[in-house]
């Protein structure tokens, strides 16, 4: 099976015509190099002409079939989310711009809002204005303003605003383990309330007790002097030690106190009352208080209840996702949640953070999403970009379930 059949007829030819010999086109060089770049990459599954990849062999690799054309979506539209998918940005960019170039009737709207959506991505903001200016002449409706979009690239590539990146391994065993040397480092600097270091919790797979209490002690001497740590995948590093947690068993203190103390990093005090009050039951001696977060470090926080009420909000039927960062692999942590959801009615996932996804992972989501729906609960995915929205519906995410901003009624 091939992705795409249709041969577009490149400018300056009709029908019956035959390409000219002696006079290239412009932007044909732009285009060699780019089918040039992507059979190194794509493992040489480009055609001739105008013609783009056969992305056939990348997805029989994953066991996922993409359909043609799905929802309307154009072909070069397809190629570049699937180079995105890829992480090839670069390519991705210049296939659409090419396309928008020289080929603009097979060019649909989507098809610019995804090039500035890739511009802003690569910090290209010359190119970004450019494009939106061209945009509004042609769609004569305002364009995505570039903050819009640029508030889904994480923070931390301001690189002038951090001291470190720190990064929990997936096993965190022992006590000689960089992150313990990194964090003891960190509490021994001097504060500087302009800067925030990044703190990385997403790839954490399993922590020891003995582990989890000293870390405990960093993170809470780390909060109480105010230090500004900006987290990612704290949801899933709370999600690993809450684990084998339970009220009955007695066991685990250390992972108890973690965490809490990560519940405060979240902001979320609601929550950090309820599991000490089982801290309580559980083991029949006072818990942790509640310490409230200076305003910089709530204003870090990526889970901070102020920043959510629709949570609150929401029936017990009713589930809220949200997701961010990078998501990979056919068995991202994050996207494991929507895959255990039961018996819920409706479904809202929050994607506005996310800032890529592999193609493996894109079929993932779409086969979690058609699960769901087909046990009759609705979904609303909110805030993806126009690249990574591309890339789900091509991997079978019907376009029906994308909306800007809150769940439907």
């Amino acid at each position: 099976m091939q992705l795409f059949t249709k041969k577009v007829t490149p400018i300056g030819q009709g029908a019956g015509s035959a390409p000219s010999k002696s006079k290239r086109e412009p932007g044909i060089d732009a285009e060699n190099n780019t089918q040039s770049r992507m059979k190194s990459k794509l493992g040489g599954n480009t055609v001739s002409g105008n013609k783009f990849v056969d992305a056939t062999k990348q997805s029989a690799e994953h066991d996922l079939e993409v359909a043609v054309g799905y929802d309307g979506l154009p072909e070069v539209l397809q190629t570049a989310a699937l180079l995105f998918a890829n992480n090839e940005m670069v390519m991705a960019t210049d296939v659409l711009l090419y396309a928008l170039e020289n080929e603009p009737e097979t060019c649909t709207m989507g098809c610019w809002l995804a090039l500035m959506d890739l511009y802003v991505k690569q910090n290209q903001r010359a190119q970004f204005d450019e494009l939106a200016l061209r945009y509004v002449v042609k769609f004569e409706r305002s364009a995505p303003a570039w903050d819009e979009l640029n508030g889904r690239v994480p923070q931390k590539v301001q690189l002038e605003h951090q001291t470190a990146a720190l990064s929990f391994p997936p096993e965190c065993l022992g006590k000689n383990l960089g992150i313990i040397d990194q964090l003891n480092a960190l509490v021994h600097k001097k504060i500087d309330a302009n800067v925030v270091t990044t703190i990385n919790i997403d790839q954490l797979v399993h922590i020891d007790a003995e582990t989890g209490l000293l870390i405990c002690k960093l993170l809470q001497q780390l909060r109480r002097k105010g230090f500004n740590l900006d987290w990612q995948g704290l949801s899933n590093g709370l999600k690993i030690v809450r684990r084998p947690l339970n009220v009955r068993a007695r066991k685990h203190n250390e992972l108890w106190l973690l965490a809490m103390e990560f519940l405060q990093w979240q902001n979320n005090q609601a929550e950090f009352e309820n599991l000490a009050v089982d801290y309580a039951v559980c083991f029949s001696m006072s818990p942790p208080s509640w310490e409230p977060l200076t305003k910089m470090q709530a204003g870090q926080s990526t889970n901070a209840v102020a920043a959510k009420p629709e949570l609150e909000l929401l029936p017990t039927d009713e589930h809220l996702l949200s997701w961010q960062g990078k998501l990979s692999g056919p068995a991202d942590l994050q996207v494991a949640k929507l895959h255990e959801l039961k018996q819920v009615k409706r479904v809202s996932i929050n994607i506005k953070d996310v800032t890529t996804i592999d193609f493996v992972c894109a079929g993932d989501i779409s086969n979690g999403l058609l699960k769901v729906m087909a046990s009759g609960c609705l979904v609303d995915i909110v805030g993806a970009s126009p690249i990574i929205q591309a890339l789900l519906q091509l991997t079978g995410t019907p376009q029906s379930l994308f909306v800007k901003s809150k769940a439907r009624a």
